[in-house]
């Protein structure tokens, strides 16, 4: 049919149309699209608000879009769960992807130890993990089983795992991995820690942004161990992020700052922000200059429009 000049747009989340599989019947011949929930820009249209360029201008639209956007950070954007906000909705889907696309396709023997390693991921989201650790908790015989089965739920777009960025492979590969959830609503019905873990949630609903924007993601250790949320590479260029809820706190404050100052002297790169909730600012350090960008601001920007080079 192809042949014959006729193309086809498939849709759907079954396991057959991951893109493993379907790369292997159709090669050469598709292009595989990854669909995420709802961005914020798609649930401000979803709740009938339409964006102005002009809008962050005004005090009382900019006020409706920082109280959407803190439902949003707590309800995520899963199109289904929002129109009936029925929270079984989501639990629903992540037994689906449970059972359906990871155990009976699998054919996983060790459902409760499969069920545990989602559970515990899914409430330390933005956490370290590492795969031997693992396997002690869940008392799992192999490391590999561990690894399949983080892998599993990869595969399911369930969970993404990031890697410590090293020049070196071998560093990457062995260093401690950080973990994300597709959808903030869905880790939310599943753990119930939204309000203990505020911080933890908007860093990942910006890993879930950067991921919609950006392929090379890690995490960045210096070499004095202090943390960089999020490094990008885009093309040839280094992007530095940090994520926190507010940079009031002096003790904060240093810490976010000190960790990028350090970085991007290590790295080479002048290409650094911090994300917080609410604050907006230019912090000037070493003659360079750290973006200070509040979260909801930021997920409304067209991506090619940032500038974060000081």
């Amino acid at each position: 049919m192809q042949d014959r000049g006729y193309k086809f747009f498939i849709t759907g989340s079954n396991v057959s149309l991951l893109s493993k599989e379907l790369g292997t019947k159709l090669t050469g011949r598709c292009i595989m699209l990854e669909l995420y929930p709802f961005s914020f820009r798609e649930f401000l249209l979803f709740k009938g608000y339409v964006l102005q360029k002009n809008d962050m201008s005004y005090t009382t639209k900019r006020g409706l879009i920082k109280n959407y956007f803190n439902e949003y950070l707590q309800k995520g954007g899963m199109p289904e769960y929002l129109k009936y906000k029925d929270p079984i909705v989501l639990k629903r889907i992540y037994e689906d992807i449970l059972y359906r696309d990871i155990v009976a396709r699998y054919e996983i023997k060790e459902i409760k130890a499969l069920r545990e390693l989602s559970f515990y991921l899914l409430s330390n989201i933005a956490g370290l993990f590492s795969y031997n650790n693992l396997k002690q908790m869940l008392q799992l015989g192999s490391v590999n089983t561990v690894k399949s089965y983080v892998e599993y739920l990869e595969n399911s777009f369930l969970i993404f795992a990031i890697n410590r960025f090293s020049y070196s492979l071998k560093q990457q590969f062995i260093a401690p991995k950080k973990i994300y959830c597709l959808d903030n609503g869905l880790t939310e019905a599943v753990s119930f820690q939204f309000s203990k873990n505020k911080g933890k949630f908007l860093e990942n609903l910006v890993f879930v942004e950067l991921k919609r924007r950006y392929k090379d993601i890690y995490y960045y250790r210096t070499a004095n161990n202090l943390e960089v949320d999020f490094l990008i590479k885009n093309g040839k260029d280094i992007i530095l992020v940090q994520v926190t809820e507010n940079i009031k706190e002096q003790k904060v404050r240093d810490r976010e700052i000190n960790a990028l100052a350090i970085a991007r002297k290590e790295l080479k790169t002048t290409n650094s922000f911090i994300l917080t909730l609410d604050k907006e600012e230019r912090i000037k350090i070493q003659n360079k200059t750290i973006i200070v960008k509040p979260i909801y601001k930021w997920l409304i920007e067209d991506a090619k429009e940032e500038d974060y080079t000081s």
